[in-house]
């Protein structure tokens, strides 16, 4: 079965829980078969305090398009595929959009699991999985990574993943092309299991970390085409973030890279790094930056323009 549809601002499945409501089961939304909407502005699948399974194929690829919207403690889960176009959102989850009105059912919680791909067509601004525990409270607030795509490397300015206070585990593979951020996370826990990070484009920024209340661990790799490119930038005091699980993969030629881009850190290193041409291990603004014992920071044999750390400002 298909749901098509061309005109803006279509809605293809959309359901809202009830009053009284006990659990975010008793509104579930399944899409078994083809949701194309191509007008701008148009939603795939929505519901407040429910469940959502995408199990086959989903395209929303007009502007501002999105695929699977949940709030209020929704479970949004994608097991299929999505494509999404310019300023489109594959998986949009947010605790509510309006927190100083009571619906009288939902937990505010934030669920999200991609074990499909999310995928855009070109054009510019698209996001994989915006998940934002906006109400910050001790809801279930989960972004399960599993081993899913997600690929907007057609996209310019694209966003892999944005999450705001959220508890992020999994791995699969993200890519995103020039001046774009394969994930953002506010505030949030990262524990990654060897998820692959592809930045294929100038000014690609891997993974960038904010607010004191962040931590980051976990394994992955990190593979890099384009100048300028940062694999962390980190803006945080907080002492647990630890990217010594992330490895450089493939460079290709010409490339450039930071590994760590710092502004008002704190951090100490104690892994190996195995500089190539023009990387540079860190570049520090305000930031305390210290080798410990156990790093070991070589240059690969033939390499030019390599610096191990770049500092400037006074960290307080």
């Amino acid at each position: 079965s298909s749901i098509i549809g061309s005109t803006a601002g279509q809605q293809a499945m959309a359901q809202a829980s009830y009053f009284g409501a006990l659990n975010n089961t008793n509104v579930t939304l399944n899409n078994n078969g083809i949701i194309s909407l191509s007008g701008n502005n148009s939603l795939g699948m929505f519901t407040d305090y429910g469940t959502i399974n995408n199990n086959n194929i989903i395209n929303v690829t007009g502007n501002g398009s999105v695929a699977i919207y949940g709030e209020n403690g929704t479970n949004a889960q994608n097991f299929g595929s999505i494509t999404i176009g310019s300023k489109g959102v594959g998986i949009y989850a947010i605790s509510d959009q309006d927190l100083l009105t009571s619906s009288g059912f939902g937990d505010n919680g934030v669920i999200v699991k991609n074990s499909g791909t999310i995928t855009s067509n070109g054009g510019s601004g698209a996001t994989g999985i915006y998940a934002d525990n906006n109400a910050g409270v001790v809801s279930p607030a989960t972004l399960d990574l599993d081993n899913g795509t997600i690929n907007l490397g057609t996209s310019d300015k694209a966003v892999g993943i944005y999450a705001n206070q959220m508890n992020i585990t999994g791995g699969g593979t993200v890519t995103v092309g020039s001046n774009g951020v394969g994930m953002y996370a506010s505030n949030s826990n990262v524990m990654l299991s060897n998820l692959t990070m592809n930045l294929n484009g100038n000014n690609a920024v891997g993974y960038y970390i904010d607010g004191n209340n962040s931590s980051f661990s976990g394994t992955g790799t990190v593979n890099i085409s384009g100048q300028n490119i940062v694999l962390f930038n980190i803006n945080s005091t907080s002492p647990t973030i630890d990217f010594s699980g992330i490895t450089l993969g493939t460079e290709a030629p010409g490339s450039s890279y930071i590994l760590g881009n710092l502004t008002n850190a704190k951090i100490i290193y104690n892994s190996a790094a195995n500089l190539k041409s023009n990387g540079i291990l860190f570049n520090g603004l305000n930031t305390n930056i210290v080798l410990g014992s156990s790093s070991n920071v070589t240059a690969a044999p033939g390499s030019t323009g390599v610096a191990a750390i770049v500092s400037d400002g006074q960290y307080a």
